[in-house]
């Protein structure tokens, strides 16, 4: 026996299936685009796994040869953006000092002058090592000791 009041429940329901059996497939292709913008904070990190430093050994800049030291240093290069690595020199009496990317047989040799760009990249994950080449002064001029060249370099967001 059915209750009457469960009756009219029963009925709406076996009308409403009977409608979305019909008609339901279409009331489900409407479509909506949406748009969604994100804006991600750039992110830079130059981490220095080995020193960039050279040692010139004592006398070696007497003969006014440049003196080439290969791949030098180790550092790591992780930004979400293109960048620009500049460098600075402490504490060098050398006429210039010229670097390179080690294992780039196409990179040219950039002189350092303060602050002067000297690579670029784009935004991913880089290990540099460096080229080195440090000329004397003047033909048998110049320091008897040990002469120690450091590179200072700067990660900035081009």
């Amino acid at each position: 026996m059915i209750k009457r009041s469960f009756l009219p429940v029963t009925a709406l329901f076996v009308v409403l299936a009977v409608a979305w059996a019909s008609h339901g497939v279409q009331a489900f292709k409407t479509e909506a685009t949406v748009s969604i913008t994100v804006r991600v904070p750039v992110f830079q990190q130059l981490a220095l796994l080995e020193p960039v430093t050279v040692v010139v050994p004592a006398g070696a800049a007497r003969s006014g040869d440049p003196l080439v030291f290969e791949n030098v240093g180790k550092m790591r290069v992780m930004s979400n953006a293109p960048w620009t690595l500049t460098v600075n020199t402490a504490g060098t009496s050398y006429s210039a000092i010229f670097v390179k990317p080690s294992g780039d047989p196409a990179a040219a040799w950039t002189r350092l002058v303060p602050d002067a760009p000297v690579y670029h990249g784009q935004a991913g994950s880089y290990d540099l090592s460096w080229d080195i080449q440090v000329v004397p002064h003047v033909r048998g001029a110049g320091s008897t000791g040990e002469q120690r060249v450091d590179l200072l370099f700067t990660l900035v967001q081009q």
